[in-house]
C-alpha cells in the first residue's frame, strides 16, 4: 500500500514537471526572430518619430502597453520626447540588445530590446526600445507594444560606445526619471 502512494506520488509529481518542462521546450523550438522583430519595431519606431514631429500625442495609445500609459509620469517623458526630438528623419539604423522572458503570478511574457542610432536634419539620437514580442496572461498585451523608450541626444551621451541601459523600469526616460519606478 504505501508502496503504491509512493509510485503514485513520483509520476504525479513527474508528470507535472514534465508539462513545465515541455512548456519551455515548446518555446525553445518555437523562437523569435531577433532581427525580424527588430525591424518590425523599427518601421514602428519610425511611425512615432514621424507622430513626435507632427505633433499628435493621441497616437500613443496604440503604440504603448496599456499599464505603461497609465503611470503617473507617462505624461511627463511623452513631453521630454517631444521637447527633445527635432529634424526631418534622415538614417535610422538598429541592432539588436537583449531579449527576455518573465514568469510571474498570472503572467507569463517576452520581450526584446533594440537600440537605434538616429540621425535627423537637425541632431543626433540614440534609443533604445523594449517591446512585448509574447505575452499570456488575463489580460495580455498586444506584440509589440512598447514598455519603455529612451531616447538621448548623441552629444550629451559620454560614452556611446556602451548605450545599453533602457532603465530598471517602463515609461519614456526623461532627465528625473527615477530607476526601480515600475
Amino acid at each position: 500500500m504505501l508502496k503504491r502512494i509512493f509510485v503514485t506520488i513520483l509520476v504525479f509529481t513527474v508528470s507535472i514537471g514534465l508539462c513545465g518542462c515541455l512548456n519551455k521546450i515548446v518555446y525553445i523550438f518555437d523562437p523569435i526572430d531577433e532581427e525580424d522583430a527588430a525591424a518590425q519595431m523599427e518601421k514602428l519606431f519610425v511611425d512615432l518619430l514621424d507622430a513626435v514631429n507632427e505633433n499628435q500625442t493621441e497616437v500613443f495609445d496604440t503604440y504603448f502597453a496599456n499599464h505603461v500609459l497609465t503611470l503617473p509620469d507617462f505624461e511627463i517623458g511623452r513631453n521630454y520626447l517631444f521637447e527633445t526630438y527635432k529634424g526631418e528623419l534622415i538614417d535610422i539604423e538598429h541592432s539588436v540588445g537583449p531579449s527576455g522572458e518573465s514568469i510571474e503570478p498570472g503572467e507569463h511574457y517576452w520581450y526584446q530590446s533594440v537600440y537605434f542610432d538616429i540621425i535627423t536634419s537637425e541632431n543626433e539620437y540614440m534609443a533604445c526600445v523594449e517591446f512585448y514580442t509574447k505575452y499570456k496572461s488575463e489580460n495580455p498585451e498586444e506584440p509589440y507594444k512598447i514598455r519603455k523608450i529612451k531616447l538621448v541626444e548623441k552629444q550629451n551621451f559620454e560614452n556611446s560606445g556602451k548605450y545599453t541601459d533602457c532603465g530598471l523600469r517602463y515609461g519614456i526616460y526623461y532627465p528625473g526619471w527615477v530607476n526601480g519606478l515600475v
